[in-house]
């Protein structure tokens, strides 16, 4: 889930909304031209960098008018070591504002390209013409004058046709005896379709929590196309532009306070140009997981096994996805089977399923998979008396407390919780009780500290710490910290509290560690004293009758007998054999022949007829390069594996139906008792509801919510499908009942 503001939840909830808010923001950018072309820059200060810098570091202070005062990322010139500062004209302007010697930047390319637009970020001051010439070979196919308006420029009127060489040529600037500075050129522009330039939105997300089948997150979006510019045969409009795989982020947003607050949504890539029809354009995106569909071929028997996390790198390394996340417990998880030829993202599901992971997009479009477990929670301190135990805190089985040189601390009543101090050792449930002792004044001058760890990232919107009841002290005042990785998410400061059991009602996402500071006891001299922690609520977002549009439809299934998982153990044979044989393969020259087999390995191949030049074999596949000018016949020899299926079944109930789970990456009986236990989880709530509701743009699939039932108040619930629409404030959501 989002994170957003408190005025956004209240807005959200308001009887009567402001009207949703949209835009898209779509990269028509050739990012190939900053890696592989050749720049020639004429007129240029030896102090200046380059237009493709990713980053613009600072300006340097020069003898220009108006430009001596230090500050901001204004630098005085130092001799050398640069910081990326742009293309610096190593001329000025003259009283006219134009360049006697003109500053010129021309790029080569690679090979031929064409741009839908230019977009120039400029320094201090903006030329008020650039000259830009385009040619292929040596041939000139387009000039034209850009004329900027700002310190950032999109030229979006002038297109640049198929080109391997453009010539850009800085004539004038705005102001009189000014350097030409160009912190960046971007080959391409950004277009934004904004809430007044759509005619609908359908934007629909799905992540299945148990990776059984795979996610997917899909925008269509309907826009006007009055002046026909996406039209494929207007020859100045832009549809040849727009190419499958652009990126497109998207975001919603509503007014709050006066002000639009964002809310990003996904990072999606264009499939293709747009379908045109009518007056209207429309365009499709899906997430990065939709385009992943090479097949991995390299699938390979291994006796010594390899961790899932290590499969998974090299399914991303051979789509060339390089942007990705795997949680570190996947290294744990060994198989031994070869991977079957599948497309990439099929295998990462298998991963997924077999991990115990869900598998996703996130909003930045970064493929991830993530544990969908419930975290270990350890809890530790910085100290405490022998006779506590702070893990009882969490595991909330604190109940006594025991008699102390503490003021208050000596009188035993009947049937009091309060005890005297055993001889031995058998102290019992006490939860956390501080070494230190607060002062005369309440506060502590060494601080007591708790540190409430988990295996896995977690989120909460309650987080609450129960004091002590018996003696009926608490702690006025502490600090709640939240962090990951050693970087705090968020820190709750208390101050002034009374009450004995506090719940922290704050929104906190992806958090592994809570630091509880306490700093005065409510009583001085004290020791403190937690009894419990809680987690609590893990979200605040509850679709009751009032956000639902109707009642939720109930879909009950079959009850849940068993998850019957099968386990695959293979085994190599003990005698080599022809796995493989074709006769009359024609090739001419050089040519890569591809053959399939049965699982098998120490392959090897024989060509008659041909030179083999090169081999690549794997399980069940091989790509041979063949030298020849006519027919040869090809031979592949190997070992067979043998494949023995053990069956391991999670029983649920005596009666209903099994649920079969045949997933080729889980090899041992452990892996699939673990596995069939996480699906049987989820599967045994047998309830899901699907409804239409007022639509929160922070929701996300897999997101876990709180909904209202004819028959119960709240209810946990996994959401499984996600559905946004516009115009209008209408969506619709399924989720699955979790307890």
């Amino acid at each position: 889930m989002k994170v957003v503001s408190n005025a956004y939840k209240e807005t959200m909830n308001q009887v009567v909304r402001p009207t949703s808010q949209f835009q898209a923001r779509l990269e028509m950018i050739d990012r190939g031209v900053e890696t592989d072309s050749t720049i020639t820059e004429r007129q240029k200060a030896a102090f200046a960098t380059s237009v493709f810098d990713k980053k613009h570091e600072c300006d340097y202070i020069t003898f220009e008018k108006d430009f001596f005062a230090v500050g901001g990322n204004a630098l005085i010139l130092p001799e050398a070591n640069y910081l990326a500062n742009g293309f610096v004209s190593s001329v000025m302007t003259d009283a006219n504002g134009v360049f006697s010697t003109v500053p010129t930047i021309e790029v080569a390319f690679d090979k031929a390209r064409e741009f839908v637009g230019m977009t120039y970020t400029f320094a201090k001051d903006y030329p008020k013409e650039i000259r830009v010439t385009a040619y292929l070979g040596n041939e000139q196919v387009v000039q034209f004058i850009s004329t900027p308006d700002s310190l950032e420029f999109i030229d979006s009127k002038n297109h640049i046709q198929e080109c391997d060489r453009v010539r850009f040529e800085f004539l004038s600037m705005n102001e009189p005896y000014r350097r030409l500075r160009v912190s960046r050129m971007v080959f391409g522009l950004v277009k934004i379709f904004g809430t007044k330039d759509i005619l609908s939105t359908d934007h629909t997300m799905y992540v299945d929590p148990v990776s059984s089948s795979l996610p997917y997150n899909k925008l269509m979006m309907r826009v006007a196309n009055l002046d026909k510019d996406y039209n494929p045969d207007n020859p100045q409009g832009i549809w040849e532009y727009f190419e499958n795989g652009q990126p497109l982020k998207v975001r919603y947003g509503t007014t709050v306070n006066g002000e639009t607050e964002w809310v990003d949504a996904a990072y999606l890539y264009l499939s293709d140009a747009p379908t045109v029809e009518n007056k209207t354009a429309t365009f499709e995106a899906n997430d990065l997981l939709y385009y992943m569909t090479g097949t991995y071929y390299k699938g390979a028997w291994r006796p010594e096994g390899i961790s899932l996390y290590d499969l998974a790198v090299d399914v991303f390394a051979d789509a060339g996805v390089t942007d990705y996340d795997i949680p570190q417990g996947l290294k744990e998880v060994i198989t031994h089977a070869p991977i079957p030829a599948l497309t990439h993202r099929e295998c990462l599901q298998l991963i997924a399923n077999a991990g115990r992971c869900v598998l996703y997009c996130d909003v930045d479009g970064k493929v991830r998979m993530r544990l969908q477990l419930d975290a270990d929670v350890s809890v530790s301190d910085n100290g405490h008396t022998p006779w506590s135990n702070p893990q009882q805190a969490y595991d909330r089985t604190a109940a006594y407390d025991y008699i102390t040189f503490e003021p208050n601390k000596w009188r035993v009543e009947t049937n009091s919780k309060l005890y005297i101090m055993p001889e031995n050792e058998n102290y019992k449930p006490t939860g956390f009780i501080s070494s230190a002792i607060s002062n005369g004044q309440a506060r502590f001058t060494s601080t007591p500290k708790l540190y409430v760890k988990y295996s896995l990232p977690v989120s909460s919107y309650q987080f609450q710490i129960g004091f002590d009841s018996i003696g009926e002290t608490y702690a006025p005042d502490f600090n709640v910290i939240f962090s990951r990785d050693g970087v705090i998410v968020k820190n709750v400061q208390v101050r002034g509290n009374t009450e004995i059991v506090y719940t922290v009602n704050e929104e906190v996402i992806d958090y592994t560690l809570v630091t509880i500071e306490i700093l005065t006891t409510s009583k001085p001299n004290h020791r403190v004293r937690v009894e419990s922690i809680d987690s609590g609520r893990v979200t605040d977002f509850y679709l009751d009758f009032s956000i639902a549009l109707a009642k939720p439809t109930v879909y009950k299934t079959e009850e849940l007998k068993s998850v019957d998982v099968i386990a695959h153990q293979y085994t190599k044979q003990s005698e080599k054999v022809t796995i493989y044989q074709a006769d009359n393969v024609a090739v001419g020259g050089e040519q890569e022949i591809q053959v399939t087999y049965a699982p098998s390995v120490d392959v090897s191949a024989v060509v008659t007829g041909g030179t083999l030049v090169s081999a690549r074999y794997y399980a069940q596949n091989a790509f041979l390069t063949i030298r020849a000018d006519g027919v040869v016949s090809i031979t592949l020899d190997g070992y067979p594996l043998s494949e023995k299926q053990v069956t391991v079944s999670v029983g649920v109930n005596k009666n209903g139906e099994i649920c079969p789970l045949n997933n080729p990456l889980i090899t041992d009986t452990n892996t699939a008792q673990a596995v069939g236990a996480w699906i049987a989880n989820y599967y045994k709530n047998r309830n899901s509801y699907e409804v239409n509701f007022r639509q929160d743009f922070r929701l996300d699939a897999n997101d876990m919510i709180y909904i209202q039932s004819e028959f119960e108040e709240m209810i946990p619930a996994r959401i499984n499908k996600l559905q946004y629409k516009l115009p209008g404030q209408e969506g619709a959501i399924s989720v699955r009942r979790l307890t």
